[in-house]
């Protein structure tokens, strides 16, 4: 005989019923730590990232290249600055620029370019010097002077020199002194050695004739008559023998007043 069996269905519906809240729970937590190991996996790949970059872009070497304009001295200098600059600091491209140029006011422009594995090459252009100050600075703008000896000879050999007086040098920067040179042509240029004797005054020293100096005001220039004047005075001191003999003397023209010249003996 079949004997019947009881099932009691909702006690086992209930214990599925906590197994499948168990579960969920259990996914829940997984799932939370899956994401919170792959944000620290992304998070140690975007720093070795970053260190990597790093290591790409600063430069381990240099090579520095220049125009035929530069001096050995300057080219050595150059050298030695950038090599003596922290490699980070270096990596700052347009901070790095900016750096040499202030450096070197004689550089007009550079060329800067990274090239694997870590080689820096740099590529320099000099600026043109305007005019030659005490055969020992050169004026490259109306903002910066440089040692002369920091171009080749053949640059400054055919630029305009003016000299200024030691002590007035330091009260002159070089946009003051560029708007002096900029009065002056260069036939006068070619024609007389100019000082800068004080802050109002400059003197023009004949070249072929250096006992006769012409004195003018520093910023009255008189560009266009300053030579016809100079050749007149000399021929007539000339005819008079006034540069020979015993009576020989320094003669200087003071062109500083209006319509008229002072002819002094000194």
């Amino acid at each position: 005989m079949l004997k019947s069996v009881e099932i009691n269905t909702g006690k086992s519906a209930e214990a599925c019923k906590r197994g499948g809240k168990k579960g969920t729970r259990m996914g829940h937590i997984i799932r939370g730590h899956t994401i919170v190991a792959s944000i620290l996996i992304l998070a140690f790949l975007v720093i070795s990232g970053r260190k990597v970059v790093v290591r790409i872009c600063m430069p381990q070497s240099f090579d520095v290249q220049f125009d035929a304009t530069f001096s050995d001295k300057s080219k050595n200098e150059i050298i030695h600055f950038v090599e003596s600059l922290d490699k980070r600091m270096a990596a700052k491209v347009p901070v790095f620029v900016s750096i040499l140029k202030e450096r070197f006011p004689h550089i007009q422009s550079l060329q800067v370019r990274l090239i694997p594995p870590g080689i820096m090459k740099i590529s320099c252009k000099a600026s043109k010097p305007d005019c030659i100050i005490n055969e020992k600075l050169a004026l490259i703008s109306e903002k910066s002077m440089c040692p002369i000896d920091y171009f080749q000879d053949h640059v400054c050999s055919g630029l305009p020199r003016i000299t200024i007086e030691q002590s007035l040098l330091a009260n002159y920067d070089a946009k003051a002194i560029k708007v002096v040179v900029n009065q002056i042509s260069s036939d006068i240029f070619a024609q007389y050695r100019i000082v800068l004797c004080n802050q109002a005054d400059l003197i023009f020293e004949d070249k072929q004739q250096p006992f006769l100096s012409l004195i003018c005001r520093a910023d009255k220039v008189p560009t266009r008559d300053l030579c016809i004047y100079g050749t007149y005075i000399k021929e007539l001191l000339i005819s008079r023998d006034a540069f020979s003999g015993k009576f020989a003397a320094h003669y200087q023209a003071d062109l500083r007043f209006e319509k008229q010249i002072i002819l002094s003996k000194k």
